[in-house]
């Protein structure tokens, strides 16, 4: 007789393992939910504001996801980020039963699915969750329909998904590319592959075309120019092609460190595992470790050819896809070690929930790092949510406690979070800030004399002002 949890697996293994990866999710992430932390150029999106968004479709290409900041509604942050979550999971749940195939023990995809669910490149792009919402539901689709049609049945449709993907997240076209390369029904073979491989860049391509004919069609550039805070260094000659060079080298470093958390051995383990497992495949299956090796050239060709032709400094974030195809060659291993050293799997096994267990903390400890900037700019809001009118703002962003320890990069940031927070009109007169209309009607207010690290708030007839402390007053208060 059948207990209830196998019933359930032989039911729908892909509930299952969606299930079991989505509530570790939320474990892992349980400080975000009552207040998730937004980056200041992921508000557009939560605020569904498209004139904030809408020069991303010029410099980036990202035209579906700014159909999605055209929806009219307000959602509330916490849900956003849950369904983000939820998205995650479903395509580590699938991705991980399409690599391990529907003859694996439970235990084996599933362990798998953490795995790719602790991926380092998603937690660092996690809280940007409302603007890449859309593209990571369509990657969600895209993983759903492999698991149930077959990764064959589903190769034409990359003509409708890559693109639709490429207007949402550049990398995340090759998430698609990595479900079929590692889908256990390949017919594994050089003409097989050759075809994935030229289906895919062509699906690219129309990809690129179709940004490229919007972008024309909507601001008279048919291209993707790049935009100048990235502070582009195409090149021209020897010089820059050396300079860009050294920014490969830099992003490479960078990759290894947050693939590794910052744990220097942890890095060398990644870099061996990979070496090994893809000779282990090759060995014992053969073509698998093809497929492996050239989804891997493949994204990280893209990626340094992106870098080299630019010369913008990526983030490691981009190679998500790289940590994906690590979990399914560790997939192929583990089931190699199942049929012919049953306790060397178990090892292994146990090591990857080890692996998962440490990187689950790391990932929980950066969302709890947030929640002084949190609770230190609800405060501010509960003070201006006495007030009526437009709120605006003078002084420095830097001068509100723990804006240097969750990065906060620009003065929207906080204009934006306290728009959300009291509901207000919130104009950014601040240090630093692009020159607001609004910022012209506002009179010179006088200067508090007591402790500078404090805001001061000034209530008028026609709104509110928050003071803050230019950089240099709050540097000198610091010293």
């Amino acid at each position: 007789m059948q207990t209830m949890p196998e019933e359930l697996w032989r039911r729908s293994p892909a509930f299952v393992t969606i299930g079991v990866t989505f509530v570790a999710l939320l474990m892992t992430s349980f400080a975000m939910f009552p207040d998730p932390f937004i980056r200041h150029d992921d508000f557009p999106a939560l605020l569904a504001d498209p004139d904030g968004y809408y020069i991303k479709t010029l410099d980036e290409g990202r035209w579906l996801s700014y159909i999605w900041h055209l929806r009219g509604f307000v959602m509330p942050s916490w849900l956003a980020f849950a369904l983000y979550q939820l998205c995650w999971a479903i395509f580590a749940g699938a991705a991980a039963l399409n690599a391990c195939g529907p003859n694996a023990r439970p235990i084996y995809p599933i362990a798998v699915a953490l795995f790719i669910m602790v991926a380092p490149p998603a937690a660092m792009i996690s809280v940007w969750f409302n603007t890449l919402l859309p593209g990571l539901a369509v990657v969600a689709v895209y993983a759903l329909l492999v698991l149930r049609h077959g990764a064959r049945k589903m190769r034409p449709w990359l003509l409708i998904f890559v693109p639709a993907t490429l207007m949402c997240y550049t990398s995340y076209p090759l998430l698609l590319l990595v479900l079929l390369i590692t889908a256990h029904d390949n017919r594994w073979s050089f003409r097989d592959l050759a075809g994935l491989i030229v289906l895919f860049v062509g699906s690219f391509a129309l990809g690129l075309l179709s940004i490229y004919c919007l972008n024309y069609a909507f601001h008279g550039v048919f291209g993707i120019p790049m935009a100048e805070w990235r502070q582009p260094n195409p090149v021209t000659d020897m010089v820059s092609l050396i300079a860009n060079l050294d920014l490969v080298g830099n992003f490479m470093l960078r990759t290894l460190d947050a693939f590794s958390h910052d744990f220097a051995p942890m890095a060398w383990v990644i870099l061996a595992v990979t070496f090994f497992g893809l000779v282990l495949v090759a060995r014992h299956e053969g073509w698998p470790a093809a497929y492996i090796a050239v989804g891997l050239s493949a994204g990280f060709g893209l990626v340094v050819l992106q870098i080299l032709r630019t010369g913008i400094l990526l983030s490691p974030r981009v190679l998500i896809f790289a940590w994906v195809l690590l979990a399914c060659l560790l997939a192929r291993m583990v089931l190699i070690a199942h049929d012919r050293k049953p306790m060397g799997a178990r090892l292994m096994r146990n090591a990857l929930l080890i692996v998962v267990g440490s990187y689950a903390l790391n990932i929980g400890k950066m969302y709890m790092s947030y929640e002084p900037w949190q609770s230190t700019t609800r405060a501010m809001a509960q003070s201006l949510k006495k007030g009526d009118g437009p709120i605006w703002i003078t002084g420095s962003y830097t001068s509100v406690p723990h804006s240097d320890t969750v990065e906060i990069q620009n003065p929207r940031a906080l204009a934006y979070r306290l728009e959300y927070l009291t509901g207000r009109d919130v104009h950014d007169c601040s240090e630093g800030a692009d020159t607001d209309a609004a910022c012209a009607t506002l009179t010179d207010a006088p200067r508090w004399e007591k402790d500078m690290h404090l805001a001061h708030i000034l209530q008028f007839e026609r709104g509110t002002m928050l003071q803050l402390p230019n950089t240099s007053e709050t540097e000198l208060a610091q010293n």
